[in-house]
């Protein structure tokens, strides 16, 4: 029953690293009827980082839940663009009990400071996703609000879908 604004403070620079990875850990619990927002600043990948962001959300049949990431391709002003070493981003939405309810998996091995074509970022310079899981809309519903409200946006390439189990989008 109750809500919550969960983010962080600045933006997460991932510095470079000559052995191994950083990781990130995030778990976030919604519970019955209560109301979450996460949405953590962009993640920024400097020349020669390495991540391992794993990003855990577990919601209650009631509540409702809003999440976001998003990666910047580098630290664009110094022309730092895709020119990390790696990417890896894994985030789960599941119900209390286990039961899965969207994974999304991001791996990104830019090479030559591209990252490839449409389906791995089509060099562009950010990636963003947004989920929102409620029993409060359909999910047809919320799918449809979030592409009229994104489609207008010039030079973003986007997709919208609902979630399976009438769970969200």
């Amino acid at each position: 029953g109750t809500s919550a604004y969960v983010t962080t403070t600045a933006y997460t620079r991932v510095l470079r690293m000559e052995v191994d990875y950083a990781v990130a850990l995030t778990t976030v619990e919604v519970g019955e009827d209560a109301y979450v927002e996460y949405l953590p600043e962009p993640v920024v990948m400097f020349v020669d980082a390495r991540l391992y962001q794993s990003t855990r959300l577990v919601v209650a049949e009631s509540g409702t839940l809003i999440a976001g990431e998003t990666l910047l391709a580098g630290r664009l002003a110094r022309g730092e663009r895709h020119r990390y070493a790696a990417l890896a981003a894994d985030l789960e939405i599941r119900r209390p009990d286990g039961a899965c309810l969207a994974v999304d998996r991001v791996r990104l091995t830019p090479t030559d400071r591209g990252t490839g074509g449409l389906a791995v970022l089509d060099d562009h310079d950010v990636l963003a996703m947004l989920y929102v899981v409620t029993p409060l809309a359909s999910a047809a519903d919320l799918a449809d609000l979030l592409h009229a409200e994104l489609a207008s946006a010039e030079d973003v390439v986007l997709g919208v879908s609902a979630l399976p189990g009438e769970v969200g989008a």
